[in-house]
């Protein structure tokens, strides 16, 4: 019996390690890193990617590359809501994000082996909705696993993830390919596509299922109290499950949680919340953050035809 139960602590210390706000975060964390490190990774290639494999004259390179861009952002646009909807109603979010990170595997294949430029647009589609998953799904895991009070904590270590990847991606993007080749900077890909399945498949979600039990547990301590006519330490009962009741079921007096309560469950959701000001203001913020960062991607060129322009 002794040797059963020193068999079995590694193990629960191991589950507990998974399911942690320090592990979640971190997973998520790391997930935006590869999601934005990848998206960036292809841009010092992608121009000659486009002119010497699938062919793009140097006329209509610049009209491409804007195409393979507005691409990626529709693709996120299309999916993000869907995957968020979906995402509520499954019983574990990590199904999604291993799917979102198999879709953005098979995108990096794609813009690794690809020659036509259909392909490269799906592979560009198939980005979009891997970066929806990851920012839908994933923000939303670290609102169940931390909650409202730590949320701030959990998105400034997202932000360095996101940070992160942007200023690498690029840079070790265009020295690698100088250096050994396109093959080569797509193996570094991949090898952060690896710790990144290696994390996700590890991460154990809990928070809801915990919750739900608690709630039944609550429940059956009250319906048990009314029923029965004992007095002394049975009558501690009903007391601990109203408390246990109460800390769950009580929304705090905080203004997200005023939003949550007067939005109904559905698909449709985001437009009721669209009447709050501080959500109108965040949506404005993003899109000229966005506008701005691929404003300047749009008119990337490659290295010939900036030659070509400057002169000798």
């Amino acid at each position: 019996m002794m040797s059963y139960e020193l068999a079995q602590a590694p193990k629960a210390s191991f589950a507990n390690i998974r399911s942690s706000r320090t592990f979640v975060i971190s997973t998520v964390a790391v997930a935006v890193f590869v999601d934005l490190f990848l998206y960036s990774l292809i841009i010092p290639i992608l121009p000659t990617l486009l002119t010497d494999r699938a062919n793009v004259s140097a006329s209509k390179l610049q009209i491409t590359l804007s195409g393979l861009l507005a691409t990626f952002h529709a693709s996120v646009v299309i999916c993000a809501p869907i995957t968020g909807y979906l995402a509520d109603r499954w019983s574990n979010r990590k199904y999604f994000l291993l799917g979102g990170l198999c879709a953005l595997a098979g995108a990096t294949v794609l813009f690794m082996v690809s020659r036509n430029l259909g392909l490269l647009y799906f592979a560009r589609m198939l980005q979009g909705a891997s970066a929806s998953i990851v920012w839908a799904v994933g923000l939303a895991l670290l609102v169940d696993v931390i909650g409202p009070k730590d949320i701030g904590v959990a998105m400034g270590w997202v932000s360095l993830g996101l940070s992160l990847g942007n200023t690498l991606g690029p840079v070790l993007g265009g020295i690698v390919y100088n250096r050994a080749g396109q093959y080569a900077a797509f193996t570094m890909g991949f090898a952060t596509i690896a710790v990144d399945f290696v994390m996700r498949c590890l991460l154990r979600e809990t928070n809801r299922s915990q919750v739900g039990s608690v709630l039944e547990e609550a429940q059956v301590q009250q319906e048990s109290s009314h029923g029965s006519t004992e007095s002394g330490a049975s009558g501690e009962k009903p007391n601990e499950a109203a408390e246990v009741t109460i800390q769950i079921n009580d929304p705090q007096p905080s203004l997200e949680h005023q939003q949550a309560n007067q939005c109904r469950p559905g698909l449709f959701s985001i437009f009721t919340l669209l009447k709050y000001p501080d959500m109108l203001s965040s949506l404005w913020s993003v899109f000229l953050m966005t506008v701005i960062l691929t404003g300047l991607e749009a008119v990337s060129k490659s290295k010939e035809n900036i030659l070509i322009r400057l002169g000798p």
